[in-house]
């Protein structure tokens, strides 16, 4: 009962010479992170350097009248 309830052991110690394991961490995920902040930095520095543009005038045309004559 008392071993159920007890903490873990501590963990081994590594042997001497043995750099300890550093956890692993994916480099392809983090290049597509990276990659997408650069993109994103880019996108918004030629937003600022772009002057805002008014939107094209719409033109207004006349729906056609299918083909029909009154």
């Amino acid at each position: 009962m008392f071993k159920a309830n007890s903490p873990p052991p501590p963990p081994a110690k590594p042997a001497a010479g043995k750099k300890a394991v550093l956890p692993a961490y994916s480099h392809y995920l983090q290049s597509k992170v990276v990659r997408a902040l650069e993109r994103i930095e880019a996108e918004n520095k030629m937003a600022e350097a772009e002057p805002p543009s008014s939107p094209p005038p719409s033109e207004s045309t006349t729906p056609p009248d299918g083909g029909k004559s009154s």
